[in-house]
């Protein structure tokens, strides 16, 4: 049988997945973008009618695929998200599947959680710490901060605020 899933048994459980990854920056990367994502869309959700409790499941489960491959990981963490806990709900599986910005989400906190994607990469400090932290990943580094910043632009761009 399925376990219930809520925001404490999501954050739990991608911080087991995120444990069992062997060290270094991806790993620590993960865990800090993880949790600046559910905070960033809890601040963006402040005043809009949305479902704040499935913003922080989604937050908590949207990269756990990524522990198993960079390339597709939205399906992946659909995948191993109704493994654990069944059937997701409608919104929490727009959120995870739509986050990258190459997807248009169908909900409200679809939207959210994609421009929180972004943002908690290029406002938080100990990110850019981490990434930046050895010589040899600079370059790489660099580049994704390039393609996040376009992200960032384009959902920007793309959705009325607003609402």
């Amino acid at each position: 049988m399925a376990e219930q899933l809520t925001e404490q048994s999501a954050k739990q459980f991608a911080n087991e997945i995120y444990r069992k990854m062997k060290g270094g920056v991806e790993k620590r990367f993960l865990i800090q973008h993880t949790k600046g994502v559910v905070k960033t869309s809890v601040n963006l959700a402040k005043g809009k009618q949305v479902d704040l409790e499935a913003l922080k499941i989604a937050g908590w489960l949207h990269d756990i695929g990524r522990s198993v491959n960079i390339e597709g990981h939205a399906e992946l963490s659909v995948k191993l998200a109704e493994e654990k806990f069944g059937e997701l709900n409608p919104i929490v599986k727009d959120c995870i599947l739509h986050h990258g910005s190459t997807k248009d989400p169908e909900t409200k906190e679809g939207k959210i959680i994609q421009l929180a994607d972004k943002l908690s990469i290029m406002n938080d400090f100990k990110l850019f710490k981490i990434i930046f932290a050895k010589e040899k990943y600079k370059e790489k580094s660099i580049d994704m901060i390039g393609y996040v910043s376009r992200d960032l632009l384009e959902v920007l761009k793309r959705y009325n605020w607003e609402e």
